[in-house]
């Protein structure tokens, strides 16, 4: 973490850098405010091999598009992992306290609150604050950052897109499948429907609203199996089950 500079007056700002993903700006600083649809329906997966038999410990991951734009895959001919790719770039926290306090700064999974990280906690002087987040913590999907500055609390939304499967399958998963080859994934953790306010590093205000489209592509991996991706539609106000099956090499 770098200090930046002095910050001398009684604001707190927080900003956040994106450079490998969309800062969301939230009309509120509390998202908990956000309505989340769907939070009673998952897609409910089994993963199986060639023979039938449940596959355990696979990553799971998806892929998705804004209603602005069409579905479409990321980089990989035939779905298969580039040998060399380049590092991903990486996300930057900026932000700033007017006196010295206790801070503590946290990456959370929307929808379930899952801790994925704490990237700050100690006590600051007062000042601008400056670093850099590893891109592998963070999978597709939707983020909260929770900013706690002695007594007050500010989260912040954010939404991650890797741009190759390489970078996507290193990163922390959604879930993994369990010991009967079964795994979960909450409509509400897939972020549809729920209000997308896209902002620029630039800008403090909302430059366009965006929303995830029911259509996704699921994306299974664990080593030793063929990368396994697969569209998918999901409907509304009812469950959907799938069954994925993964060839060995």
């Amino acid at each position: 973490m770098k200090k930046i500079e002095m910050y001398g007056s009684n604001l707190l700002i927080v900003g956040i850098v994106i450079l490998s993903a969309f800062l969301i700006g939230c009309k509120k600083d509390l998202v908990s405010s956000v309505e989340v649809p769907d939070v009673k329906h998952s897609i409910y997966g089994k993963v199986i091999d060639e023979n039938g038999n449940p596959v355990d410990g696979v990553k799971v991951h998806y892929i998705f598009a804004y209603n602005s734009g069409d579905l479409s895959k990321i980089q990989g001919s035939n779905y298969k992992l580039e040998k060399n790719s380049a590092a991903p770039p990486e996300t930057q926290i900026t932000f700033s306290i007017p006196t010295n306090g206790k801070v503590k700064v946290s990456v959370l999974r929307w929808f379930t609150r899952e801790l994925i990280t704490v990237l700050v906690d100690d006590t600051l002087q007062s000042g601008v604050y400056s670093f850099n987040i590893n891109p592998s913590l963070l999978t597709n999907g939707l983020y909260l950052y929770k900013f706690e500055i002695e007594k007050r609390v500010i989260e912040k939304m954010m939404v991650n897109r890797h741009t190759s499967f390489n970078e996507l399958i290193s990163s922390i998963p959604l879930t993994k499948s369990d010991g009967a080859g079964l795994f979960e994934l909450p409509y509400g953790l897939l972020g549809f429907r729920v209000p997308i306010y896209i902002t620029s590093p630039y800008e403090s205000r909302a430059t366009s609203t965006s929303y995830i489209l029911p259509t996704i592509q699921i994306v299974l991996y664990k080593p030793g199996y063929e990368l396994f991706v697969k569209e998918v539609r999901v409907p509304q106000n009812i469950d959907l089950n799938e069954t994925f099956m993964l060839k060995k090499y």
